[in-house]
């Protein structure tokens, strides 16, 4: 699926990441799946096929969230426990590439899915 990357520099060590993310989806939530790959390709699903609902607005992804995203309800505005966990991310460094993975399964590579109106990352160190 697509991605979008954003290259940091620096090294530190990462001992919590948090995401957020506005989407707006095309098709329901419901058939998609968001990863966030680091730099040396480990990834970890933000959300995974099921979720109900269109949009992502203002959604948060922070595992100290006290509610599940698989709780929540569309547009997912607040913080939320991603489906995978982002300690995974924890002692690895910040330094390169990280990205965005989109993948919806029966959909053409290219096709417009959907629209990010933003996104970022926050590393604590």
């Amino acid at each position: 699926g697509p991605s979008l990357p954003v290259n940091l520099s620096g090294n530190n060590k990462i001992t919590k990441v948090t995401v957020n993310l506005n989407y707006i989806n095309k098709f329901l939530l419901s058939t998609i799946s968001i990863y966030l790959v680091s730099p040396d390709g480990t990834e970890v699903a933000l959300i995974t096929p099921g979720l109900p609902g269109y949009n992502l607005t203002n959604t948060v992804f922070d595992d100290s969230a006290s509610i599940d995203i698989t709780a929540g309800t569309s547009p997912y505005a607040g913080a939320f426990r991603p489906a995978e966990s982002l300690s995974a991310f924890n002692g690895k460094g910040t330094n390169g590439n990280w990205s965005l993975k989109f993948v919806e399964p029966g959909i053409t590579p290219g096709s417009d899915v959907g629209l990010i109106n933003s996104w970022s990352i926050t590393f604590y160190h």
